[in-house]
């Protein structure tokens, strides 16, 4: 997901069901309690919210941090 990859891509890569990688990513969703909402990409909250520790550490430690237009 982080990738950008799609579920079906996933599949290929991981050499996984469709079933499988849904039940993957349902449960990260949940875990990140993302709910599911009409103006909301969770996948893409999904990725904001596990790249964020990284991105406030190198904020702290003074490192350049790549800004997204």
């Amino acid at each position: 997901m982080a990738q950008g990859r799609s579920n079906q891509a996933i599949c290929r890569q991981l050499v996984l069901t469709k079933k499988t990688v849904e039940s993957h990513v349902r449960s990260i969703l949940l875990k990140l309690r993302l709910p599911q909402e009409a103006d909301d990409h969770r996948r893409v909250l999904a990725v904001l919210t596990f790249l964020a520790p990284w991105t406030e550490r190198s904020y702290r430690d003074g490192l350049p941090v790549e800004e997204t237009p």
